[in-house]
């Protein structure tokens, strides 16, 4: 899953995340892209979810579902606002949707070994 988080009140961070948007398409289609509006506290307001996603998308539509984003969120890092809201979706999201990995089911297939006979111990070494 990919986050890609821009500051609302900076389209420099927006159009610099256009790039790794665009690598992200070409490079890691499988991925879940989440689009992910920052600094919603600041007074200045100047880049919009809808806007980012117009350009992010180049423009071809007008139409939300044209963007590859699983979904979309608006958060606060300074003032804790809609954090933990984004983080209950990616889990939800992942829990859902995610594979068991390799690893995950060569564990799942690992038969406990069974525990040795308990041997009564005739010397002690305890020294009470």
């Amino acid at each position: 899953m990919l986050l890609l988080v821009y500051d609302c009140d900076d389209m420099e961070t927006l159009k610099d995340l256009n790039a790794y948007y665009e690598d992200a398409k070409n490079n890691a289609s499988g991925a879940a892209m989440v689009l992910v509006r920052n600094k919603i506290d600041q007074e200045l307001q100047c880049v919009g979810i809808e806007d980012a996603e117009k350009l992010l998308c180049n423009h071809k539509e007008s139409d939300r579902s044209f963007c590859k984003f699983k979904f979309r969120a608006e958060t606060s890092a300074k003032e804790n606002t809609g954090i933990n809201e984004l983080i209950q979706k990616v889990a939800k999201y992942l829990l859902i949707n995610a594979e068991p990995s390799n690893s995950r089911r060569e564990f799942d297939n690992i038969k406990p070994k069974p525990e040795p006979e308990s041997i009564p111990s005739t010397t002690s070494s305890c020294s009470c």
